[in-house]
């Protein structure tokens, strides 16, 4: 890219007061509470290329500080100049003779006073422009840009471009938008022809000329004077950054969103023509455009990529239906029989729809990620956080995370995290050197011992499994932290009573949410003594489970996970159990049981109750975050 991100400073925008990210790198991870402010920085990428996309000359009243349109926001975006670049501008200066009366008059300086500059002046025949242009990139002069865009109540454009050299403080003013965005000004390159200055001087103080045209301009109107024959005769150095501000940052951004959902199947028409949706929605069909428009080489490394998360993966192909849908299959190694995508874990899904994306954007592209860890265990987000690190190479890739995982081991060259707090619905911003990886888990309120043990915890099959077999044995009595269940109602009740039964059992879930946690063990008699019955079709009944809480039970994050355990019964035959293992929520859960009604409950001893929402929501303020450390007590 010949401008990379590598800072940016933002005004009265969203939660940003007055805020400052710097030192981007290739792979940047931002983490921090829910409600801090993360996502922001997203928004407010996006919020560009939509000012430009969509040719807007306002910004969405709800993005300004405290929603207050008479503050004047401000994002301020910095970009290193690639060196090829650099050569490309020098070029320009050298061979549209801008630099001529510069290189004589501080060779001259040179000559009268035997004074040096800090870099040694090409003293061999300046005059020949491969010369010029050497000496000049060994120099600190065009490091980098800055531009800078402005809202004046709501109006968003384009107010200043400045070029940044290393070891001068004082920088160089190429373009400005005066009179609140009606009269642009900018940096005539014959003025350099005039003057009788060094290097340092006219690249810091020389003064801007007004471009012949004047209106209200906003982002888009402002980008477009590019084509200005004034401009493109007077600066076309101005001309090749509007271009690559275009390019290399508001056309190269992409976002994969958290909300992320994948149909089973879809119709196939128009095949050869899908693009991949960053929400994976479509993933099934593009799969199979990559069969269909005959891409084996796209397909083997797909493949490839998959089974270094999913070593049991052995394909991942296509059937197309009666109905002209096509759907996805996998096969594992081993088995004889297909996995559909309704009964493919989610983890399989996500990783899927990361690898087949980042594969699209190819190279110099920007890439948010939203919550890559969702639906992931401890291992595949410490596999995937290693892909990033990879494809960082050629991409520069931004994510937001709750997930320690996703933290490289340090910060270097390659990567930087950032620590995004909110006071006052103030967001801010700490990083390194000043903060380290402890005081992330410090403010997160998150021991970093207790944090790991309680991932590995949760999809542990062996602590399960004992578990269950222990509280049997003991003829334990159901706590407020776990309720043994021989099957559940929705499976067994006529289907006038099924609605009814639907909210019961979400009822059970959000009170174990609103209490401490807890796990539903489903497969065994809940009276005594404890039979082991076991379930029939566990990826089917899952899926529906899935579906119900997902319709009934709003929440923004993963609060519950799934285990499978197989016990053997009475006569030795091995029989599949469910658990539900719920996470305490720092948000109070509610049941949806009509339009805009909800119903609350909370887990008290054994029993599910209800409460009142008022005093819910008064206990779930000394709540930090989501949380099984129920399962320390476990």
């Amino acid at each position: 890219m010949k401008l990379k991100l590598k800072e940016t400073s933002i005004k009265n925008i969203l939660s940003y007061k007055d805020t400052k990210f710097t030192g981007f790198r290739n792979y940047n991870v931002l983490i921090g509470k829910n409600n801090s402010g993360k996502s922001n920085l997203f928004k407010i990428f996006l919020l560009i290329k939509d000012l430009y996309d969509q040719n807007l000359p306002e910004i969405p009243k709800s993005f300004i500080f405290d929603e207050d349109v008479n503050l004047k926001g401000e994002i301020k975006l910095k970009f290193e100049l690639s060196e090829d670049f650099r050569e490309e501008i020098f070029r320009i200066l050298c061979k549209g003779n801008y630099l001529v009366k510069v290189f004589q008059y501080t060779a001259r300086i040179i000559k009268d006073t035997n004074k040096h500059q800090e870099i040694d002046f090409p003293k061999n025949n300046w005059r020949v422009v491969e010369n010029a242009v050497a000496w000049l990139k060994e120099t600190n002069f065009f490091k980098n840009i800055i531009v800078i865009i402005t809202f004046i109540n709501k109006r968003a454009y384009l107010s200043e471009i400045l070029i940044e050299h290393n070891d001068i403080a004082k920088k160089l003013m190429i373009f400005q938008m005066r009179d609140n965005g009606q009269n642009p000004f900018h940096l005539n390159l014959g003025t350099f022809v005039t003057d009788r200055k060094s290097f340092k001087e006219i690249f810091t103080d020389t003064p801007l000329t007004k471009t012949n045209i004047s209106s209200n301009f906003n982002l888009r109107s402002t980008l477009e004077l590019s084509s200005s024959d004034q401009i493109k005769r007077e600066n076309p150095i101005l001309v090749l950054i509007f271009v690559n501000f275009i390019n290399d940052f508001i056309n190269s951004i992409y976002k994969i969103p958290d909300k992320r959902k994948f149909e089973r199947s879809i119709l196939i028409s128009n095949i050869s023509r899908t693009e991949l949706e960053p929400s994976g929605e479509n993933l099934v069909k593009f799969i199979l455009m990559k069969l269909v428009t005959n891409q084996p080489e796209w397909l083997r490394h797909f493949k490839n990529e998959l089974q270094y998360f999913i070593e049991d993966a052995d394909n991942l192909r296509q059937n197309v239906d009666d109905e002209d849908n096509t759907v996805l299959i996998l096969k594992e190694i081993g088995l004889k029989m297909d996995i559909t995508l309704e009964n493919m874990g989610a983890g399989i899904l996500n990783v899927a729809l990361f690898i087949a994306y980042i594969m699209e954007l190819k190279e110099n592209k920007i890439l948010l990620i939203e919550e890559p860890e969702l639906h992931l265990h401890p291992g595949l987000e410490q596999k995937l956080k290693q892909k990033f690190l990879e494809d960082s190479d050629k991409l520069q890739i931004f994510i937001t995370t709750h997930s320690r995982e996703f933290l490289a081991e340090e910060s270097n060259d390659k990567n930087m995290f950032y620590l995004i707090k909110k006071e006052n619905n103030q967001s801010f911003v700490e990083q390194p050197p000043e903060i380290s990886f402890q005081d992330i888990y410090d403010d997160l309120d998150i021991d970093i011992d207790k944090y790991k043990k309680q991932k590995e915890l949760l999809h542990d099959l062996n602590f399960w499994i004992e578990f269950v077999e222990r509280v049997m044995a003991d003829n334990k009595i159901e706590t407020d932290l776990w309720d043994f269940k021989q099957t559940l109602e929705i499976w067994k009740v006529d289907k006038r009573l099924l609605e009814k039964k639907k909210v019961d059992l979400c009822g059970d879930i959000i009170s174990y949410a609103n209490s401490e946690g807890g796990l539903l063990i489903i497969g065994i008699s809940n009276g005594f003594p404890r039979v082991i019955h076991g379930l029939d079709d566990l990826e089917g009944k899952i899926n529906q489970l899935t579906e119900i809480f997902k319709n009934k039970i709003s929440y923004p994050n993963k609060f519950l996970h799934f285990q499978q355990i197989t016990l053997d019964d009475n006569e030795g035959i091995e029989k599949d159990c469910l658990l539900i293992i719920i996470a305490q929520t720092a948000e109070m859960l509610g049941v949806k049981i009509g339009e805009g009604n909800y119903l609350f409950k909370k887990r008290i001893g054994a029993a599910s109750l209800p409460i009142d929402c008022e005093i819910l929501e008064e206990n779930k303020k000394k709540i930090n975050r989501d949380n099984y450390d129920f399962l320390d007590f476990l």
